[in-house]
């Protein structure tokens, strides 16, 4: 079976989210133990962001607090969720390192500042990367962040982890009359005002596809990165072009 040498995994921390709890137990496990079948199948590195604790743009408008601040929140957020998903994987013998942009000292002393290079020495090394905190800088989401860090890293595909089945027309959670569109270029996207699944941001700057599928569908991680068509993909303009 020929697998994606490479790949980005993004994941919103809103996913990881239950009913009143900031760590759903079922739902993080099972994305755990995704990750864990996957392990040894590709070079994987995992995105993820902390909405399911905070996100910056909420906390401006809930608290009224200043947007620098209220971004400097969220990116702790996301750290606090990488860090997460990197002790479950420990405890379940799967070698990784969790990288930020942010020193975050002697509280987590694996954290390093990552670049291109370092990632890839890891990844080289058989051991996941699970990055925290985006790209370090406020008003950038994880999707923005997994998007850049995957063209440094020229990885085979960027795979959008969620709870829906894919790309829809409308919001399926608001809409029962929706269309499943299960591929479209960034173009189409932009046009038809897909703005739930994916950062509109993120779109303009892809140039890698990207396969948005449910990542809490057990087996569906590793067949999309075998290549199978689960979930919706969606192609840079330019590799239609090619």
């Amino acid at each position: 079976m020929a697998y994606h040498n490479s790949v980005v995994l993004c994941l919103s921390g809103g996913i990881l989210k239950g009913e009143n709890r900031v760590f759903d137990e079922k739902k993080i496990n099972r994305i755990v133990t995704e990750l864990v079948s996957v392990a040894s199948c590709t070079q994987l590195v995992v995105v993820i962001g902390g909405g399911n604790i905070a996100r910056g743009r909420d906390l401006v408008g809930r608290f009224n607090l200043d947007p620098k601040l209220a971004d400097d929140v969220g990116i702790m957020a996301s750290i606090l969720n990488a860090y997460m998903l990197g002790v479950l994987l420990s405890e379940r013998h799967i070698p990784n390192v969790v990288v930020s942009r942010h020193n975050v000292g002697e509280l987590i002393p694996l954290f390093r500042q990552p670049s291109a290079e370092y990632i890839l020495s890891i990844l080289r090394s058989k051991k996941m990367v699970i990055v925290g905190g985006g790209t370090g800088k406020g008003g950038v989401t994880t999707d923005t962040a997994a998007v850049r860090l995957a063209h440094k890293l020229r990885a085979g595909i960027i795979l959008k982890g969620t709870n829906v089945r894919g790309i829809f027309s409308a919001d399926p959670a608001s809409n029962q009359n929706v269309e499943f569109l299960p591929t479209l270029s960034c173009g189409e996207f932009r046009d038809r005002k897909l703005n739930t699944v994916l950062d509109p941001r993120a779109i303009e700057e892809m140039s890698i596809p990207i396969r948005v599928f449910n990542i809490l569908t057990p087996g569906l991680l590793l067949d999309a990165i075998a290549g199978r068509p689960v979930g919706s993909l969606l192609t840079p303009t330019l590799a239609l072009a090619s």
